[in-house]
């Protein structure tokens, strides 16, 4: 069972603020997420240390040389994911979870 994805309206800006290509790499990796949930791990997917949000965890995606990273966390009860992201270059700021929306 394909786990939902819920996204932010920040999320929503920031993605559709990409580039086609850039969408398109970061579609491939939020697929696995949805595929495979919990399950999903490195290089896709990598704890987060430190976070005040429990489960915290971030995407790993690598489009023409620059790093993405996007914050989830998973919720059990119904199964899905949140979602907020950026280019970890620093040149695209991270986007910060409020209302959600579902993708």
């Amino acid at each position: 069972m394909a786990t939902e994805i819920i996204v932010t309206d920040e999320f929503k800006l920031w993605f559709e603020g990409l580039n086609e290509s850039e969408q398109e790499a970061i579609d491939r990796v939020v697929g696995l997420l949805q595929e495979r949930g919990v399950t999903l791990e490195f290089p896709f997917s990598s704890g987060i240390k430190g976070s005040k949000v429990t489960g915290m965890r971030e995407l790993r995606i690598q489009h023409v040389g620059h790093p993405y990273r996007i914050l989830y966390a998973f919720r059990p009860d119904p199964p899905s994911h949140s979602a907020c992201g950026r280019r970890q270059d620093g040149r695209q700021p991270l986007v910060r979870e409020s209302n959600q929306a579902r993708r």
